[in-house]
């Protein structure tokens, strides 16, 4: 059994190609509609966030053989997490990236910090669409809203905790998108888009934008401290990656 942590549009597709490689996949999300996507597609699913402890405790409860982190790209906290189980465990750790993107347009501009992407938002002014996620949202409400020069849109999952965190920060009804991606094109229209990235996870920047630069965390400290073997894999490869750590 493959345990695998399944946080983006992309690990349903992989847990099934996983699955119909011959191998049973369980799969831990953080809610409950990436949960029915899933088993939809007759893969298991559990509901809830866990830390190390947690996941090293089911993944010995299933029996895995291995552990597929597709966690979201900017979850690093449940990589961190994925990678300390998998070393406890004893069993190998393999992470899904999607595949890179190369960023040349001369409009974009890269930062290093969140808070960074705020200042210099409030610098250029004007719409200034957030697609950051939540857990920064009070950087940029703190830097951004209530100045007359800057309009903010924060798009969000349509999740009630997204919601009530846009409202308890200032967000009026009309500067709150909650849409579930993937966005059309033309969704963004003419404004300063402001998206993170990590490592070889970038997605396409809107044409005006800014982009901030994240550094993955150290997957392979945690998991070459044991006999976990760390590697990586794009949804074409994970079939062929896997047997080889399995054989290990």
């Amino acid at each position: 059994m493959i345990l695998m942590l399944a946080g983006t549009s992309d690990a349903r597709e992989l847990a099934v190609m996983i699955q119909q490689a011959g191998y049973s996949v369980t799969a831990t999300v953080v809610t409950d509609h990436a949960a029915e996507q899933l088993r939809s597609s007759g893969i298991r699913a559990y509901v809830g966030r866990m830390d190390a402890s947690q996941l090293a405790e089911l993944a010995k409860a299933e029996g895995a053989k291995a552990i597929v982190d597709a966690s979201h790209p900017f979850a690093e906290e449940a990589s961190k997490n994925a990678m300390q189980a998998a070393a406890v465990a004893g069993l190998p750790y393999i992470r899904y990236e999607r595949q890179a993107s190369s960023l040349s347009f001369e409009k974009v501009t890269f930062v290093d910090s969140y808070e960074e992407a705020a200042e210099l938002a409030a610098k250029k002014g004007g719409v200034v669409m957030l697609t950051t996620g939540s857990k920064t949202l009070d950087i940029f409400a703190a830097k951004l809203l209530n100045r007359p020069n800057v309009k903010v849109i924060a798009r969000m999952l349509p999740r009630k905790d997204n919601l009530d965190k846009c409202e308890r920060l200032g967000f009026s009804q009309e500067q709150i998108v909650m849409m579930q991606g993937r966005l059309p094109k033309s969704s963004t229209g003419r404004c300063t888009a402001i998206s993170a990235s990590r490592s070889s996870s970038r997605k396409k920047a809107a044409k005006l934008g800014l982009w901030m630069r994240k550094s993955p965390p150290p997957r392979s400290s945690a998991s070459r401290s044991s006999s976990s073997a760390a590697r990586g894999c794009h949804t074409a490869s994970c079939t062929t990656i896997l047997p080889a750590c399995l054989s290990r």
